[in-house]
């Protein structure tokens, strides 16, 4: 019976989507601000941390759809240019995001 349960109901497959659809977004936001408030010089560890988090956010949508047969935020099955539109968009969103830190510091 546990053979017939999808990857994607696992524990693991779950943790993946929260993280690249809230999680990961949510700690964007929280090191933009942090940027922003405390002035930190250009380039700071909070920049690298920045990017690093885009990086994971890209890895484990891949991972997801890849091999935890991920699923659109509607439930559908994630197809490659699932990915690829995500990947646009949080790149486009994450760099004006990035852009605006470096600008109001």
């Amino acid at each position: 019976m546990e053979e017939t349960i999808k990857k994607s109901g696992s524990g693991s497959g779950c943790l993946l989507r929260l993280y690249w659809m809230f999680g990961g977004n949510v700690v964007l936001l929280f090191l933009a601000v942090f940027l922003v408030q405390k002035h930190y010089e250009f380039p700071s560890w909070l920049d690298l941390v920045y990017l690093i988090i885009v990086a994971t956010l890209l890895a484990v949508r891949y991972i997801d759809i890849s091999y935890m047969q991920g699923e659109t935020a509607e439930g559908k099955p994630a197809s490659a240019s699932d990915f690829r539109m995500y990947a646009l968009i949080l790149l486009i969103i994450s760099s004006i995001v990035w852009a605006l830190t470096f600008f109001l510091r």
